[in-house]
């Protein structure tokens, strides 16, 4: 935790930049000369990753030749269905093993159907399992995006946490998916997302930011801050996106962050306590947990490799729709078990194997008309009373 506070105080704040109801504020310092790759760019330099068949899990394998930096909170698309990194990873070279994650979409367990690649057609005549080499498939993971904050602190209360954050987020944002799909939400509203980011550039020589929001009259703040600039510049856009989803809801509101607020944020980092937790490859990860405030960072060799908290997340709510909006209905999970809606009352137990209890022949036929049931004979002696020649048919 030493060399967390060493470093923060470091740091020189920039001049703030506003648009609407995010304001980024620039943390400027020096460059740790540290050579790694980001998730990015390793996945396009050898980085493998594969299903293990398991869903809190997937199989890394580092053919990169350097070591790479995993954030907290990035996710993969592609598999059988997307996911969150939950914990920070510094990999070494070669390295071979699994990494934890969480699900980022619920409705999906399986591979999607491959599509043809827009430069290549498919030849008519040769079968389509030899023509593999031609086609690009979804199988393959790719990353881009950060979940949002609310999403990436949600993953240390377990995996329905994450669920309930990502529904939320898409219906606050009048959003849809048919696999509650966290990418599906961000796609849906690229278009707001991307005016936000065009108001804001990487600053110069930043090796982290603070970002100030405000959703409906709830101000909050986050800091993502790195060793070096290098790693800030690559993933800028991606770290801003993160908290712009979440912005989106009160976009009509306005926010105009400071300085001194910047730097009273920074030091309720100095009263929290961090909880040291066994780290994945190289470095040692660490918990941050405070009065207000929440989060984790990766050390190694003395150097905070990437550091990341924010105001505390509360539980998953849905906000109260405006008048003049619609009012969002719950869409079906076809992953929930169907309820039965009444109770199914029995008067004894359920025994396929066992006929249930007749009654006898005087109470089962009571004179009504049966016409499969033939009515009680009488005897003879009432049936042709008075009729002699008839006795002896």
């Amino acid at each position: 935790m030493n060399e967390l506070t060493d470093y923060i105080q470091k740091l020189e704040i920039g001049t703030p930049k506003n648009y609407k109801n995010i304001t980024v504020i620039p943390l400027i310092g020096k460059n740790s000369g540290l050579d790694y790759m980001l998730l990015d760019e390793a996945i396009s330099s050898g980085l493998r990753i594969s299903e293990t068949g398991s869903v809190p899990t997937l199989h890394f394998e580092n053919n990169t030749g350097k070591e790479v930096l995993i954030m907290q909170g990035e996710y993969v698309v592609g598999g059988k269905q997307n996911r969150m990194i939950t914990k920070h990873a510094y990999l070494e070279k070669g390295f071979n093993g699994e990494i934890p994650v969480s699900c980022v979409e619920q409705g999906r367990w399986s591979y999607q159907q491959p599509t043809w690649n827009l430069h290549m057609q498919p030849h008519p005549f040769i079968p389509t399992h030899q023509q593999e080499p031609n086609i690009r498939t979804n199988n393959e993971y790719r990353s881009g995006r950060k979940a949002a904050q609310s999403v990436c602190y949600a993953a240390t209360r377990g995996q329905g946490a994450v669920w309930d954050e990502v529904k939320c987020l898409s219906a606050n944002l009048g959003t849809h998916s048919a696999t509650q799909n966290l990418e599906d939400t961000y796609s849906q509203k690229e278009g707001n997302i991307n005016e936000y980011l065009s108001k804001f550039d990487y600053p110069t020589g930043a090796v982290g930011m603070i970002v100030v929001t405000k959703n409906n009259g709830n101000r909050k703040c986050g800091a993502d801050i790195f060793d070096q600039s290098n790693s800030l510049k690559q993933n800028f856009d991606k770290l801003l996106e993160s908290y712009v989803i979440e912005a989106l809801n009160g976009h009509n509101e306005n926010i105009k962050g400071t300085k001194k607020e910047a730097k009273e944020f920074l030091t309720k980092l100095q009263d929290a306590k961090a909880r040291e937790e066994k780290a994945i490859s190289l470095g040692t990860n660490y918990s941050i947990i405070g009065a207000t405030i929440m989060g984790s960072t990766i050390v190694y060799k003395g150097t905070p490799l990437y550091l990341s908290f924010g105001s505390m997340s509360k539980q998953a709510t849905i906000r109260p729709p405006e008048p003049w909006e619609p009012i969002p209905r719950p869409r079906p999970d076809p992953f929930e078990p169907e309820i039965e809606p009444y109770p199914i009352i029995r008067p004894y137990p359920f025994e396929p194997w066992r006929r249930p209890p007749t009654r006898p022949n005087s109470e089962r036929y009571s004179g009504a008309f049966e016409p499969w049931r033939r009515p009680p004979t009488r005897p003879n002696s009432e049936r042709y009373s008075g009729d002699p020649l008839m006795k002896r048919f």
